[in-house]
């Protein structure tokens, strides 16, 4: 009864006040109930010492556990914005580069920062977007009433901006280059775990080992399909979500694909690693790279 009523406050009546208040009241608020209460707390738990045996961590574990709270809260506001207020969640975006717009493409990037706003950009763009996610063998038993209610308006909303439906991935291969070839464009997070060891490729990390899904690599190499990598990284000081677009690219190789996301995945954990979304699981993730 306690953890629904907490969240109640953590999914609905904190990330509303972004929907309710202008970002100067309600960030400043969202920035003291991070630091200074234990609502979000499950968000940061073993993220800092998990992430210490990968990279060097420059900041506080107290700075670290607040940006990690931060994050998660700001992921689960997202949700609220683009559905009542996408006018004003767009007003927070700041944009380096541009969405290619002549044909369809691959937009790929990673589970860090706060990427909901990516749907309504590309939309804004008169570009349509679908989002690609992977089914998860683990059941989300541990979810609460409340978070299970909130997951699922949320899936409901991603779907509706994503063509009525996003693609699984696991059978979305064609449907992926139907919809490239009809000018959409297929958002792909290619750091989503992999559970089953006989489908992927390996990225190499920090000198670490990554499995990602090998369909994406061979959609892209095989079917010649172009694509753009992109990041949208939560600015901590103001609330604003910045976009970085790279530009349009292809390649048939797909050991030039390997190397330019593992590039881009170092990159990103480098320059702001609080914002990556699983490094609480991560040690079952990275695998010592047995080459070296």
């Amino acid at each position: 009864m306690l953890r629904e009523f907490k969240n109640v406050f953590e999914f609905y009546l904190i990330p509303f006040l972004a929907v309710i208040f202008p970002n100067k009241i309600f960030y400043p608020i969202f920035k003291f109930v991070c630091r200074y209460t234990f609502l979000y707390n499950k968000y940061s738990q073993n993220s800092y010492s998990e992430a210490k045996k990968f990279i060097k961590v420059s900041q506080k574990k107290k700075t670290w556990d607040t940006h990690v709270k931060l994050l998660f809260l700001i992921d689960i506001t997202d949700f609220w914005l683009a559905r009542f207020r996408p006018k004003k969640m767009l007003k927070l975006l700041n944009r380096s580069g541009n969405w290619h717009t002549d044909n369809g493409h691959m937009a790929m990037s990673l589970h860090w920062g706060s990427g909901y706003i990516t749907l309504l950009d590309l939309k804004q763009h008169n570009l349509d977007p679908y989002f690609v996610y992977s089914e998860t063998p683990v059941e989300f038993k541990f979810q609460s009433f409340i978070e299970r209610q909130y997951r699922k308006a949320r899936t409901k909303h991603i779907n509706n901006i994503s063509g009525s439906m996003a693609i699984a991935t696991g059978g979305g291969y064609d449907r992926i280059k139907n919809i490239v070839s009809n000018d959409g464009v297929p958002i792909l997070l290619f750091d989503a775990p992999q559970y089953n060891k006989e489908t992927h490729y390996q990225l190499t990390v920090f000198n670490q080992k990554y499995n990602i899904a090998k369909g994406f690599v061979r959609l892209i190499c095989t079917e010649k399909i172009n694509y753009q990598l992109y990041s949208v990284k939560l600015n901590y000081a103001s609330g604003s979500r910045e976009i970085s677009i790279k530009q349009l690219n292809n390649t048939q190789s797909e050991e030039n694909l390997i190397k330019e996301l593992s590039l881009f995945f170092e990159e990103l954990l480098t320059s702001s690693p609080e914002q990556w979304f699983f490094w609480r699981q991560s040690s079952g993730l990275f695998m010592e790279n047995s080459n070296e």
